[in-house]
């Protein structure tokens, strides 16, 4: 049986046991489906004497029903006013991308036995819907959701200038007969569709009914059960999501752009996620590619996607953002369930904006692929973000993260007593990277995290002063110029995110307020029980109206002290609102990074991001922590570094710590798959030195102990892609066994070179010449 039928089959059995309240059977997309109860018979509709085939429109009719709007030289739109729906085509490739799925309204015929009925009511409606809001009512405690095709009233739909504005008036009080009016703009641009939404312009009629949330276009390039592809989410390092994967009875797949806002401290500690890095989706639909883009509102958006079945027995596949435009919480009170508490004041996000990018094959291969679709978000990144060129050629530097002090709690007098202590002294960060490059390691770029006295006590630090015990401004300076000396580059590091009192802030009048209106304290957790650890107190969350002071003081700080390199912890990497008087949305927070950022790096300063988000990769020179994997979900069907083939050869970036790894040697050679650099970390002091503080968790991080094998594996990894370093990924092909297991990683650059990885074998192929990863590491260390 084909592959794609027996997928196929593996779904609707699935959907109508689930139905049906029956057992769940499961089957591999590789076998055979036969049963003796005629599951199949008995779960889907038969076709009998009186079915009536359905009379299929072609793309080419539906396009033919509707009317041109506008083109340009690359891109046509046009809109079908009756039935408010849109459609893009392609006139380079003849892709055509509709709002609505062709035929939404016929049944889909599996085979000359059996067919699935189409959406009705509900359902279909909200396939036809360009719109969708959802309201919280303060008063009710709950959020509603609506959709245009069926609560609008009196839609107008016009042509402007270069496209179209579309004005939903969305019933959400039939009592009062109120609504909120809320006008989008779809305009076509030189290569993509624009949706447009100036919030300033929405005008909600009841106070009672709160705009929560909107989306657009949620069946966008929406798949049937006949479609072959795949959506891309940038979930982790990246991940695919087939069509019709046979998972009805998994939940879809939904997560929040640049990871959960962190103001609202949750009672237990979070489930395990890899946060999206990237505001962006794609979608590759039977040889054509669609790449979206959320270009603004990007901090309040999320990534849903849905398969065959998985939503309310819909048997089609989708992939869209929402977008929250006023946050809640929830108010614990002792004795009582907690209530759910919106945003008080209006929205403030000022602007959302969806673009629709059709997206051509790069590599002459006819059809595009994920590949092709990062490739044209590194493009969007490079033409509309400011991102630059920072690779070399022929550089592969190993990353290395030090920790300079912490607290640590002695008895003074038979009280206990929190005291700054010296994990790795400036000396002993030299002593480390000469071992390093006397055992061949040629290059090296080093972060130095709570290198000063306020970041060791949890202060916020801003003056880029040296810990006295760790060598002071003296030690550091000797450090940075043995370093210019011996092709390093030493990235001081502040986290100004959580703090306490002390430096000129204070944790009365600086802390982030919650929704609920209460202080936002970051919580520790105790990882055997998952609730809020007993033996660390929670830090305060700084506001994000504090964030120029701070950006403009750590100018000044590193002016001062002479420096030319910095990086700034978790604002890469987090971001919240605050969300009391001086309310300010994910969305505000994020821009005021943006132009702290901005300021420091036009200032000539060097900076490094750990784990970034999208919009701080204009203005960093490196990017180490990056994730190899994503968060493993089951509805996921690929793994894929589409992170790295993004930043390959525009931006160096490096694994997490490979010395915190559970699997060294499949984390190496996963790099060389994705063309990353190797992260260690390392500490100066024997490991049981960090018992009871919060660096404990770096047990693995003694340095002496790792600087062998770390040159080792440095070597291993500039042999196999140091040629390639300034090269950017054209093509990443994954061929596993039947089992799908043993991968064998083919990874092609823009100069040609052909690297292939067999991960289980541990080869390396590099041009047609193999090499073993045992012949330049100690297999009893990496396993």
């Amino acid at each position: 049986m084909h592959k794609k039928l027996k997928r196929l089959f593996a779904l609707i059995v699935s959907i109508g046991l689930l139905s049906s309240g029956g057992v769940m059977l499961t089957f591999s997309a590789d076998e055979d489906i036969t049963t003796d109860n005629e599951i199949v018979a008995e779960d889907l509709e038969v076709i009998d004497s009186d079915f009536e085939m359905p009379e299929l429109e072609t793309e080419d009719e539906a396009i033919d029903g509707m009317k041109l709007v506008t083109e340009n030289d690359n891109l046509q739109l046009f809109m079908h006013k009756r039935d408010e729906s849109i459609a893009i085509v392609d006139k380079r490739t003849g892709a055509k991308w509709f709002s609505v799925p062709v035929n939404l309204t016929e049944d889909q015929v599996i085979d000359e036995n059996s067919f699935v009925n189409a959406p009705a009511g509900t359902q279909r409606r909200t396939l036809q819907s360009l719109l969708q809001m959802q309201y919280g009512s303060p008063s009710m405690r709950k959020t509603t959701n609506l959709n245009s095709k069926a609560d609008s009233d009196d839609t107008t739909m016009e042509e402007i200038d270069g496209g179209l504005r579309i004005t939903y008036n969305m019933v959400v009080n039939d009592d009062a007969d109120t609504k909120t009016t809320i006008p989008v703009e779809y305009i076509l641009e030189d290569d993509y569709l624009a949706v447009r939404l100036k919030t300033a312009e929405i005008k909600e009629g009841d106070y009672d009914r709160l705009m929560t949330e909107v989306s657009f276009m949620r069946a966008f390039g929406a798949a049937n059960l006949s479609d072959d592809g795949y959506f891309v989410v940038p979930d982790g390092s990246g991940a695919l999501i087939d069509f019709n994967n046979g998972k009805a009875n998994l939940n879809q797949y939904t997560s929040k752009v640049y990871g959960a806002d962190i103001t609202k401290v949750p009672t237990t500690a979070p489930a395990f996620n890899r946060s999206v890095r990237m505001p962006v989706y794609g979608i590759v639909k039977n040889g054509n590619g669609l790449m979206v883009v959320a270009d603004k509102g990007d901090a309040q958006a999320t990534v849903n996607a849905y398969t065959a079945g998985q939503v309310n027995k819909v048997y089609y596949n989708s992939c869209y953002f929402t977008f929250e435009t006023r946050s809640s919480d929830r108010y614990e009170m002792s004795g009582t369930d907690p209530i759910e508490v919106y945003e008080r004041y209006g929205i403030k996000t000022p602007e959302i904006e969806v673009r629709y990018y059709p997206v051509t094959d790069s590599n002459n291969n006819s059809e595009a692929d994920y590949s092709d679709i990062a490739a044209r978000y590194r493009s969007y990144l490079m033409t509309e973000k400011g991102l630059t060129v920072k690779s070399t050629v022929n550089s592969t530097p190993l990353f290395t993260d030090f920790y300079g002090g912490t607290l640590k709690t002695v008895s003074v007098a038979g009280i206990p007593t929190e005291k700054a202590y010296p994990i790795t002294t400036f000396e002993d960060a030299q002593t480390l990277l000469t071992d390093l490059k006397g055992k061949g390691v040629d290059t090296i770029v080093g972060t130095y995290i709570n290198f000063s006295a306020d970041s060791i006590k949890n202060k916020i630090s801003t003056n880029f002063d040296a810990a006295g015990n760790l060598g002071g401004n003296k030690g550091l300076q000797a450090l940075n110029d043995y370093a210019a000396a011996n092709n390093i580059t030493i990235y001081p590091s502040v986290d100004n995110t959580t703090f306490k009192t002390g430096g000129g802030y204070n944790t009365i009048f600086d802390t982030a307020i919650r929704v609920s209106g209460q202080f936002s304290r970051q919580e520790v957790f105790d990882l055997a029980h998952a609730t809020p650890s007993s033996f660390y107190k929670p830090l305060n969350l700084l506001s994000p109206n504090l964030f120029t002071k701070v950006f403009d003081q750590s100018l000044k700080g590193i002016s001062d002290n002479g420096l030319k390199t910095a990086a700034f912890g978790g604002y890469a990497s987090s971001l919240y609102g605050d969300y009391g008087r001086k309310t300010l949305s994910r969305e505000m927070a994020k821009n005021l990074v943006v132009d702290g950022y901005n300021k420091i790096a036009s200032a000539g300063t060097s900076i490094l991001a750990s784990d970034a988000n999208a919009y701080v990769l204009p203005y960093v020179d490196y990017v180490s922590t990056v994730t190899l994997d994503n968060t493993g979900y089951d509805i996921f069907d690929a793994e894929i570094p589409f992170y790295q083939i993004v930043l390959h050869g525009v931006i160096p970036y490096s694994t997490t710590a490979v010395n915190g790894d559970s699997d060294i040697a499949d984390l190496l050679m996963r790099a060389v798959a994705s063309g990353s650099n190797l992260k260690f970390d390392m500490v100066g002091v024997p490991i049981d030195d960090l018992k009871d503080t919060r660096l404990d968790k770096y047990y693995y991080a003694h340095g002496a102990s790792w600087t062998e094998d770390a040159a080792d594996c440095y070597r291993f990894i500039n042999d196999m892609i140091g040629s390639v370093s300034a090269q950017t990924i054209v093509s990443y092909d994954v061929k596993e066994d039947d089992n799908g297991k043993n991968p064998i990683i083919t990874t092609v650059y823009s100069n040609g070179t052909e690297i292939v990885t067999d991960v289980s074998s541990r080869l390396v192929t590099v041009n047609g010449e193999t090499h073993s990863l045992y012949d330049y590491v100690n297999r009893e260390v990496v396993g």
